[in-house]
């Protein structure tokens, strides 16, 4: 019996132990005794949030011309290197001319020798229009003639063959003439076809003049040499739009930098003109850059992976900072600003189970019973958490726009981040002390409070 009553008091005492070291470990869940869960408390707060779409794209200037050769010839002059600024109309590429030279001389000279060819054809003409002019007037005599001698064949006065004399006489000029009247026109189409090429020597001329001219080419801007490929005594080679290794030299206008955004097609619509960015670099650490869109592309470009994206261009306020050009680019394009809204920290929002909430939030508006998980916030009451069913909109990550289901006199449990988990519906919560809570709120710490002893 004794040892009975022995093992019982020990199991009491077991339990009794166990009992007060719960009591001194955990949480407090009643607010029977005043204590409970320390919790971080924020009064709900109006204020503005920025709505944005995230964009990834890459930086170059609003200005960049890549000059390619016009000619194929070798390179005997490259004064400008990578760094180095020019100003527009400066010589920044010299071509060997030679052959070019020697080729403008031949069209020169063939040119000559067709203006020559002319005059000794114009002069043939004359002559030819000369004789044809005289040889008229003899056939006009012929004929005269041949109608005299056939009138005095008729009464007798000559014979027969002085009739055939003037009628050979005569078909000998029809004959000259027309041959004459023939060479004329001939030499009158030679005229016109040397014409012609004395138009081609020009032509031709003009475009040894233009590619002898190609091989000077001058900076069309001002601005800052960014890329050389070639160096002297190299050939260059005509450069085409579909063939950039061709490029000899780039120059770009660095004194205003864009970003070229790839803007993915579910968001295109949100985007205009006008509206502000901020633009990223991971060259630049946490730097932010202000921007403007400039303009959206109005015809879509396939990305590498095959998505379909808007190249957007928006305006960077470098400040003065020098960003190269190509580096990589994140922005985040302000699609609406929400002034004075409704915002609670979004660490404080959360989900839960709709059959988990209490009956007395069967009908509450913000509950859709047709989700299994509806948003909620807890509010603090009288000492206790309450849950509160709440309908959310925007976020910038740090805040999050609350559409219905708080008023500006409910405070929010916000903190500390650990104890976020552990608070439940009707659970009692002591307010943290502003200087235990420290600006965030979110310490990692277990931050509840341990019973009196």
């Amino acid at each position: 019996m004794k040892i009975i009553i022995g093992v019982v008091c020990s199991v009491l005492l077991v339990v009794v132990v166990i009992i007060a070291a719960a009591a001194m470990l955990g949480p407090k869940v009643s607010g029977a005794d005043g204590h409970g869960l320390q919790v971080v408390v924020e009064h709900v707060g109006r204020g503005e949030i920025l709505e944005t779409i995230a964009a990834q794209g890459y930086v170059e200037p609003r200005s960049n011309v890549a000059i390619s050769a016009r000619v194929s010839a070798r390179i005997t002059e490259l004064p400008f290197d990578a760094g180095d600024k020019v100003k527009a109309g400066d010589v920044i590429l010299r071509l060997d001319a030679s052959e070019l030279e020697a080729s403008l001389k031949a069209s020169l000279a063939r040119r000559d020798a067709q203006a020559l060819q002319i005059e000794v054809d114009q002069r043939r003409i004359e002559s030819d229009e000369a004789s044809l002019k005289g040889l008229t007037t003899s056939l006009q005599d012929a004929e005269r003639d041949l109608e005299r001698q056939k009138q005095l064949l008729a009464s007798g006065d000559v014979s027969t063959s002085a009739v055939d004399d003037a009628q050979t006489r005569y078909d000998e000029l029809v004959a000259q003439v027309e041959s004459r009247t023939a060479s004329l026109q001939a030499s009158i189409k030679a005229l016109g076809v040397a014409r012609h090429h004395l138009s081609a020597a020009d032509g031709e001329i003009t475009q040894a003049r233009e590619y002898l001219a190609y091989t000077e080419i001058r900076s069309p801007i001002d601005g800052v040499v960014i890329r050389r490929n070639a160096d002297v005594g190299e050939l260059a080679i005509t450069g085409t739009m579909n063939n950039p290794g061709t490029v000899i030299i780039e120059v770009a206008d660095l004194s205003q930098m864009l970003m070229v955004a790839r803007v993915e097609e579910s968001d295109v619509a949100l985007v205009s003109e006008g509206q502000r960015a901020i633009v990223r670099f991971v060259a630049f650490e946490d730097r932010k850059f202000e921007g403007v869109v400039e303009s959206v592309a109005l015809a879509s470009t396939a990305s590498m992976s095959g998505s379909t994206i808007f190249l957007t261009k928006v305006r960077i306020d470098d400040e003065g900072t020098r960003i190269p050009v190509g580096l990589n680019a994140d922005a985040e394009i302000v699609v609406k600003h929400h002034v004075g809204v409704m915002l609670v920290p979004s660490v404080c929002i959360s989900g839960v189970r709709v059959d988990e909430l209490p009956d007395e939030l069967d009908d509450n508006p913000n509950v859709d019973r047709e989700k299994t998980i509806t948003t909620v916030v807890h509010r603090m009451v009288d000492g206790k958490a309450k849950v509160t069913p709440v309908k959310i909109g925007s976020s910038d990550g740090e805040h999050t726009l609350i559409e219905a289901g708080l008023t500006e006199d409910d405070r929010v449990i916000v903190g500390p981040f650990k104890a976020l988990d552990k608070v439940k519906d009707g659970m009692a919560v002591k307010e943290k002390k502003e200087d235990e809570a420290g600006k965030t709120g979110n310490d990692d710490e277990d931050e509840t409070e341990e019973p009196e002893k």
